[in-house]
């Protein structure tokens, strides 16, 4: 129970975020979770490539 106490006090130590720090902080959550997910079910993409199928919704194929 002491690193979740400790991890809320590291949390609430960088609040409030600035709007660009929630945009990334956004970002970021939602590439972790689509590649994590995808890469669960058998998806070969790469993190960058997930990243750029997010943001842009294409890829480079190698």
């Amino acid at each position: 129970m002491d690193k979740v106490k400790e991890t809320m006090e590291r949390w609430n130590a960088l609040l409030p975020l600035t709007e660009r720090e929630r945009e990334q902080l956004s970002r970021r959550f939602t590439i972790d979770f689509n590649y994590n997910s995808n890469h669960i079910e058998g998806n070969t993409l790469t993190y960058g490539q997930t990243e750029i199928l997010l943001l842009f919704g294409k890829i480079h194929a190698c």
